[in-house]
């Protein structure tokens, strides 16, 4: 499935990815501060496809659960240190905006968690992820 394609992906939609059925709950437009507009597919079972056209980057993450302990500089989870690499704050597009921050830690195995800040309610949710290719991803 193309880049194109998972930018579109509607309600109900379900879209399979190294072998796990995601059905589409919401499909969100973030765009960051510094202009970069994102895709983000909130899936059920509390998977987040993470889309960036503009650099053709594609990030599944799953939800964690527990609330984790977290530095400026690093996170630790499931045995493995993740190093800080990134951080950034936009707006989720929806009927009422709503204003997010997140900050990504990454481990020497490429994985990443992510934690996604509501900066409303204040809410933080906690996701680990990877990057996937458009050949990873098949749709219906």
């Amino acid at each position: 499935m193309n880049i194109e394609k998972l930018t579109l992906a509607g309600h109900g939609q379900t879209i399979s990815i190294q072998s796990r059925i995601l059905r589409v709950v919401d499909n969100v437009q973030v765009e960051l501060k510094g202009g970069e507009v994102q895709h983000w597919l909130y899936c059920d079972s509390d998977f987040l496809l993470v889309v960036v056209p503009e650099t053709e980057e594609i990030s599944l993450y799953t939800r964690i659960e527990e609330e984790l302990e977290i530095d400026d500089e690093q996170v630790s989870y499931g045995g493995d240190d993740y190093e800080f690499s990134y951080e950034d704050s936009g707006i989720e597009s929806k009927e009422d905006p709503v204003p997010i921050s997140f900050k990504d830690y990454e481990s020497d195995k490429s994985e990443r968690i992510r934690v996604l800040t509501n900066e409303d309610s204040g809410d933080v949710s906690y996701y680990e992820g990877m990057t996937l290719t458009e050949d990873d991803i098949i749709s219906d």
